[in-house]
């Protein structure tokens, strides 16, 4: 089962984003980071509300990483190896069971929208 998700408005304005001066890049980062930390929050509460043992230990190893460049700014949200891979089961499920927690992609859905109001107030308190 595929999940889609329409980011297009963000990627608008992504883009938009993109166009402003680098030097305000510094007001964006916590916006991003406070974005990936509730993501993060989000899934680590989805894994140990499962009733499995196993899958509630892989809640303590989902972490995030905010990654900037000169023209990106970015977070990877996720578990760790070794535990990510009983992640996998514990999502998607295999033939033997698992399939109980809920797909990340609802986490970041969630924060979505969230996330542009805050990048959408932050633009408006800027002035140029």
């Amino acid at each position: 089962m595929a999940v889609a998700i329409d980011t297009s408005e963000l990627r608008v304005l992504a883009a938009d984003m993109r166009a402003v001066d680098g030097r305000l890049a510094r007001h964006i980062i916590p916006v991003v980071s406070k974005g990936a930390l509730n993501i993060k929050k989000q899934i680590q509460a989805d894994f140990r509300a499962s009733g499995n043992a196993g899958f509630r230990y892989v809640a303590n190893t989902v972490s995030y990483d905010l990654e900037t460049s000169t023209d990106q700014i970015s977070a990877e949200i996720g578990p760790t190896k070794p535990a990510g891979a009983l992640a996998n089961v514990a999502i998607w499920g295999t033939s033997r069971g698992g399939g109980t927690v809920p797909d990340p992609a609802r986490a970041l859905e969630a924060e979505a929208d969230g996330f542009a109001q805050h990048l959408a107030e932050l633009a408006g308190a800027l002035t140029w």
